[in-house]
């Protein structure tokens, strides 16, 4: 990055073997509207490390071998977090490499980020499912259901931490929780479930990350392929 370039919005992200799939459209999707990158790469490929070192707007890039993500999500967190306090951007984008906005976040975002109503954004997570054109919408996958936050003000004078015993998904310190948090109705689209290919990749993730897990994860990840689950067209708004 071009020394004196803005840092109003910068995204941190952690690649890891079961999201870098999607790492350079993704990357793609978010150079038109934030100011540059924070990476810690997990996967640690040449592949990956070659993606991301030909991102113009990569500001700080860090390569780890680390080949049990879960079991030291909340180390490489704060390791991420670090990496944040070094750059002192105005917000933070907190998003995997297996997430995109949908286009009107272009258009959205001043509204955003240039208030002082609130310090943290939340956005409905929608699991495009088999295809690029539909989205889970049954249980836990309702997008109703589950809004991330995943934007939020940094705050250089105030302090963070972090749980002692990791918490699942759980992207930012503790502190960013009390926030004033607007809820946004943009989606955040997740790429994990857009095939069976990448369904099988998922699983294959989770059952060599959480073994425990294995009887019931072909029964709700595989199985779901089925007439009975409720899939929703992504222009279907309603």
């Amino acid at each position: 990055m071009k020394k004196g370039t803005s840092k109003n919005l910068l995204a941190a992200m952690i690649v890891d073997s079961a999201t870098s799939h999607h790492l350079e459209e993704t990357l793609a999707h978010l150079e038109t509207f934030v100011d540059g990158f924070l990476i810690l790469d997990c996967d640690a490929t040449d592949q990956t490390e070659r993606i991301c070192l030909n991102q113009e707007k990569l500001i700080t890039y860090k390569r780890r071998q680390i080949k049990d993500f879960s079991r030291n999500e909340t180390g490489l967190r704060q390791e991420l977090w670090q990496m944040v306090e070094a750059a002192e951007p105005k917000w933070v984008l907190t998003i995997d490499p297996d997430e995109m906005f949908e286009d009107t976040i272009r258009e959205a975002l001043p509204n955003l980020i240039y208030q002082e109503r609130f310090d943290a954004i939340r956005f409905p997570v929608n699991h495009l499912w088999g295809s690029l054109n539909y989205i889970r919408t049954d249980g836990e996958w309702n997008p109703h259901k589950n809004y991330e936050l995943v934007l939020f003000r940094y705050l250089k004078d105030r302090s963070y931490n972090w749980p002692s015993h990791g918490i699942p998904s759980l992207r930012h310190p503790l502190e960013v929780l009390s926030y004033s948090c607007r809820y946004s109705h943009i989606r955040l689209f997740h790429l994990a479930w857009i095939d069976r290919a990448a369904i099988r990749r998922r699983i294959t993730h989770l059952i060599s990350t959480s073994p425990e897990a294995h009887p019931k994860l072909e029964e709700r990840h595989l199985l779901p392929f089925n007439p009975h689950l409720s899939l929703k067209k992504i222009d279907d708004q309603t």
